[in-house]
């Protein structure tokens, strides 16, 4: 993601008793497409915390959020940054993640006192590099090592990653590994050597001609076939670096990226980047972007109260959903079910989901351009998307 040289970014947590995985610890067996408990397992080791979050938007409009969510594993809400001075503010917007430049003891001091968990970029090759990271390889704010970024952009080959992770081992690091990959065409390429998995799709590229919306959501379900066990993190792109984009997306183009994705079963979102230059010079800043801030704090408090239905939801195998232009899931929780869709296109359409009982009760928790629609039955639900639109809609139904 990050272009010659540029700093990467920080995200954070909410409580320092976090736990998260070694290695070994994120193996699992046995998945389906989708959902099941192996996957959920792992993203239940991502990320833990129990505490009332107060998110206070500091923008132009300020946005207080109070949130109490369940005492449990958290789904990911992370976001690359450059400087631990920008995580009072991220951890206000709702975030519980930073990926991060290497992360030195001002960096996890303060993720200490704020509860991010920090993924730090690589610190290098040489033996000095390497004993500071066993130094630091039992701190709990560490959620992982992340050697490489996009190594099929950059042109590293697998058998190069294999290699420096095996080397990381050898060098008695127990850490998992966070590696990003660009291109779909590759994800089997280097998916063996990463613990913990990351996209990075593009929807909005260099030609304003070609903007590719849809990518998102189709995407995180390839990754998500391809990596059943792992756990899959899902970067948003919410920046534009000329040349490789030419702007970046709005508000309601970000909140339906973000709808997307969470269909394709991910452990967590990452948003990308909080501060980065182009080719030109120009650099892009989210502090000066405080539309963008408004609404991934608004994005943030939605994944905290569906919290438990990303990470501890069901499947329902008997619901049937059309059409397949939208991208949809249905998880059962707590005697309710949640049906999480988004419209990538400028055209509206009306979305369907037949259940096996009678609809005895349908509201949208979330959405814009959603509202529900007529249906032809009792166990049918209808919901009208206009163009970008997106929603989570919570049903309760009879057998």
């Amino acid at each position: 993601m990050l272009r010659s040289g540029h700093e990467l970014t920080t995200c954070r947590q909410a409580d320092t008793s976090l736990k998260f995985p070694d290695r070994e610890d994120l193996r699992a067996t046995g998945r389906h497409e989708a959902s099941d408990s192996s996957r959920r397992a792992c993203s239940s080791q991502l990320v833990e915390r129990g505490s009332v979050t107060r998110l206070i938007l500091p923008v132009l409009v300020t946005l207080i959020l109070a949130l109490t969510p369940p005492a449990h594993a958290e789904f990911v809400r992370g976001i690359y940054t450059f400087s631990a001075s920008t995580y009072d503010t991220i951890v206000s917007l709702g975030f519980n993640m930073v990926v991060s430049g290497p992360a030195w003891e001002t960096e996890l001091v303060k993720a200490r006192q704020l509860g991010l968990k920090v993924i730090p970029s690589w610190y290098g090759d040489d033996t000095t590099a390497y004993d500071l990271m066993r130094s630091l390889d039992t701190d709990p704010m560490i959620m992982a090592w992340y050697p490489f970024d996009e190594p099929d952009i950059y042109h590293y080959s697998k058998e190069v990653v294999r290699d420096k992770i095996a080397i990381l081992r050898r060098n008695n690091l127990k850490k998992p590994v966070y590696l990003t990959v660009f291109s779909p065409l590759h994800y089997s390429t280097y998916l063996p050597s990463a613990d913990i998995f990351g996209i990075t799709p593009y929807p909005i590229g260099s030609n304003p001609e070609r903007i590719n919306m849809d990518i998102v959501g189709r995407y995180t379900r390839r990754a998500r076939i391809l990596a059943p066990d792992k756990p899959l993190l899902v970067c948003i792109p919410a920046f534009f670096q000329r040349p490789w984009q030419y702007r970046s997306p709005d508000p309601e183009e970000l909140h339906n990226i973000v709808y997307q994705a969470l269909t394709g079963y991910p452990d967590g979102v990452i948003f990308f980047i909080w501060q980065v230059q182009s080719m030109d010079g120009e650099i892009w800043n989210l502090d000066q972007h405080p539309d963008l801030l408004e609404e991934m704090g608004v994005i943030n408090s939605e994944l905290i109260e569906l919290d438990e239905v990303l990470t501890k939801g069901e499947p329902v195998p008997d619901a049937t959903v059309s059409p397949h232009t939208v991208y949809q899931r249905v998880s059962s929780h707590r005697n309710a079910q949640y049906w999480i869709m988004a419209n990538p296109y400028a055209d509206p359409v009306t979305a369907t989901l037949a259940l096996p009982g009678k609809v005895t009760h349908a509201r949208i928790m979330f959405g814009r351009r959603a509202e529900l629609g007529d249906a032809p039955d009792s166990r049918t639900i209808a919901v009208n998307l206009g163009a970008l639109g997106y929603a989570t809609v919570r049903i309760e139904a009879g057998r």
